[in-house]
C-alpha cells in the first residue's frame, strides 16, 4: 500500500512539473557545447539580463560573451565581444514527448558561415539532469547542397543560417548561401526560408 502512494505521488510530481524553459536548457547544457562559459558564468549572464544590466562578462576563451536575447523559447548569445561567433538556441514544438532543440552556430570571418545542430533533450529523473542527444541534422533538414534536382549547381562556399522567432514557437530559418567566395559584389546570396512543423524543416520558398 505504502508503495502504491509513493507511485501515485511520483506520477502526480512528475505530470505537475512545469515545462523547461530556454533558460532552463541554458543552465543544463553540456559544457562541450558551450566550452567558453561555465555554469556560474551562465548564471550571472541570466541574472545580468534580468536585472536590466549589460549581460557582458569574460569566458574561458580570454574575451568576453554577451547575452543579446533571452525568450520563453530562445536564446542569442555573442560567444566574443567583437560578434565574430554566435550562437541561437530554439526549442522546436514536437509532436513527440522529448524536448527538441536547434543550435545553430555562426562564424564570420569575414563572410558570415553557420552550422546547424539538433538535439533531443529528455530529462533524466534519477540524476535530476538533461541528458542532450544530438540528431541526424540531414533527417530534419534538407540543406542547400551541390546538386539540385539531379543537375550540378555551383558549390556552396557559405551558408548564413539565422533564426526566425515565431509567437506559436514554430520557428522559421532563413538560409542565405554565397558560392562567390566574397569576390562577386553583384550578384546576392540565394535566400530561403524553412519552416518548422513540429517534424521537421520544410522549405517554403
Amino acid at each position: 500500500m505504502k508503495k502504491t502512494a509513493l507511485t501515485l505521488l511520483l506520477l502526480l510530481g512528475l505530470c505537475g512539473a512545469k515545462a523547461q524553459t530556454m533558460e532552463d536548457l541554458f543552465l543544463s547544457m553540456p559544457d562541450s557545447l558551450l566550452p567558453m562559459l561555465d555554469n556560474e558564468a551562465k548564471k550571472d549572464l541570466l541574472d545580468f539580463y534580468k536585472s536590466n544590466m549589460e549581460p557582458k562578462l569574460p569566458n574561458n576563451w580570454g574575451t568576453k560573451s554577451k547575452l543579446t536575447k533571452m525568450e520563453t523559447d530562445f536564446l542569442q548569445l555573442e560567444e566574443d565581444e567583437h560578434g565574430t561567433v554566435t550562437t541561437s538556441l530554439a526549442i522546436l514544438p514536437n509532436k513527440g514527448k522529448d524536448l527538441v532543440v536547434c543550435m545553430i552556430t555562426t562564424i564570420k570571418m569575414p563572410q558570415p558561415d553557420s552550422e546547424l545542430f539538433v538535439y533531443k533533450v529528455k530529462r533524466n529523473i534519477e540524476t535530476d539532469t538533461d541528458e542532450w542527444t544530438p540528431l541526424d541534422t540531414k533527417k530534419i533538414i534538407t540543406l542547400p547542397s551541390t546538386t539540385e534536382k539531379g543537375e550540378r549547381v555551383p558549390m556552396v562556399e557559405y551558408m548564413e543560417i539565422k533564426l526566425i522567432p515565431q509567437n506559436n514557437g514554430y520557428h522559421s530559418l532563413e538560409i542565405s548561401t554565397d558560392n562567390t567566395d566574397g569576390q562577386d559584389d553583384v550578384k546576392k546570396p540565394a535566400v530561403s526560408i524553412f519552416k518548422w512543423n513540429g517534424t521537421k524543416f520544410t522549405l517554403q520558398k
